[in-house]
C-alpha cells in the first residue's frame, strides 16, 4: 500500500469513479485525467505505473484512443527521464497495453505502427531500441498468415522514403528478426511466410540503400541466431511439428528469391536485387561450410 500523501490524494479522487466496471468504463476519460496529473509527481509514480495495466485490461477498446493520444506519449517522456527504478514498470505498461489492446492495434495497425516508431526508434537507449522492435514483433507474430503480408508493408514502407531515416535501416531488421525468432536456435512455424512477404516487398519496389542494407541487416540477424553445430541436426516428430529447422528458413529465402528473380523479365533493371541475391549466398555458403563469416553490410 502506497502511503505517500500524493497517492492518497489520487486515491480519494478516484475512490467514487472505480467500485465497478461500469462506473470505470462510464468515467474513463476522468480517470486517465486523474492518472495524468498525478502520474507527474514522482512519489507516486511507480505506483501508478503499477495499477495501469490493470486498466488496461478492464477497459481494453475503450482505452485505446487515450492510449494512444495521451498514455503513450505520457510513458515516452518518463522513459526519456532514464528514472532507472520506474522504466521496468514502464515497459511494463507498454508490454500490457500491447496484449490487451491488441484487437485495436490491428485494426489501425498502419497509425498505431508510425507513432509507435516515431516515439521510440529515434531513442539512443539500446534497452528502448531493443523493446520497441520485441513489444512490435508481438503484434506481428499474433497475426494470422493471411494478414503478414499486409503488415510487412506497412513495416517497410517507411525505407522507401528519399529521406529515410537511417534508424529504421537498424531497427525494422531487428523487429522482422523477432517476428520470427523462437527459442533453441529455432524460427516459429510463420517464418517462412514472413520471409516470403519481406522478399515480395523487395521484388515488388524499386531498390534503395535503405531497403537494400535492412535486407542484408534482417539476413544477418538470422545467421547470427543459427548456428552450424545445431543447424543440421534431425529434431525430433514434437519439435518439427512446431519448429521450422534452421536452415530451412536461409534456404527458403535463397531459392524464394531465385525463383522470382528467374521471372524478372528485365534483368538489367534489376542489377540491385542480383547484387543483393549474390551476397546472400555468398554468406549462406561459407556458414554452411562452418567457416567463421563476415556479414558484408556495405553496398559499395
Amino acid at each position: 500500500m502506497d502511503l505517500t500523501r500524493d497517492f492518497q490524494e489520487f486515491h480519494n479522487e478516484i475512490y467514487d469513479v472505480t467500485q465497478n466496471l461500469a462506473l470505470i468504463l462510464y468515467n474513463l476519460d476522468t480517470i486517465v485525467e486523474k492518472i495524468l496529473a498525478y502520474i507527474d509527481k514522482k512519489d507516486c509514480r511507480k505506483t501508478i505505473l503499477q495499477i495501469l495495466p490493470g486498466l488496461f485490461r478492464d477497459a481494453q477498446k475503450d482505452i485505446y484512443q487515450a492510449f494512444t493520444d495521451k498514455l503513450l506519449p505520457k510513458l515516452v517522456d518518463i522513459l526519456n527521464e532514464k528514472d532507472i527504478e520506474v522504466m521496468g514498470d514502464v515497459f511494463k505498461c507498454l508490454a500490457y497495453g500491447l496484449k490487451y489492446l491488441y484487437d485495436q492495434i490491428k485494426l489501425n495497425f498502419e497509425n498505431f505502427y508510425s507513432l509507435y516508431t516515431i516515439r521510440f526508434f529515434s531513442s539512443q537507449n539500446k534497452h528502448i531500441q531493443r523493446f520497441t522492435s520485441e513489444s512490435l514483433s508481438y503484434v506481428l507474430r499474433k497475426l494470422k498468415n493471411s494478414e503478414i503480408d499486409g503488415a510487412i508493408k506497412i513495416v517497410m514502407q517507411p525505407l522507401l522514403a528519399e529521406d529515410s531515416d537511417s534508424l529504421l535501416v537498424k531497427h525494422i531488421p531487428k523487429l522482422l528478426f523477432y517476428s520470427i525468432k523462437n527459442h533453441q536456435e529455432t524460427y516459429t512455424s510463420k517464418s517462412l511466410n514472413v520471409i516470403e512477404c519481406v522478399l515480395r516487398f523487395v521484388l515488388n519496389n524499386q531498390l534503395n540503400d535503405a531497403v537494400y542494407e535492412s535486407i542484408l541487416n534482417f539476413i544477418n540477424e538470422i545467421l547470427m541466431h543459427t548456428h552450424k553445430k545445431t543447424a543440421e541436426t534431425p529434431q525430433d516428430k514434437f519439435q518439427e511439428k512446431i519448429n521450422v529447422t534452421k536452415l530451412n528458413v536461409l534456404e527458403h529465402f535463397v531459392n524464394t528469391f531465385i525463383h522470382w528473380l528467374n521471372n524478372l523479365e528485365n534483368i538489367q533493371e534489376n542489377a540491385y536485387k542480383l547484387e543483393l541475391l549474390s551476397k546472400i549466398c555468398v554468406n549462406l555458403v561459407i556458414f554452411r561450410r562452418g567457416i567463421k563469416f563476415s556479414i558484408i553490410l556495405s553496398s559499395q
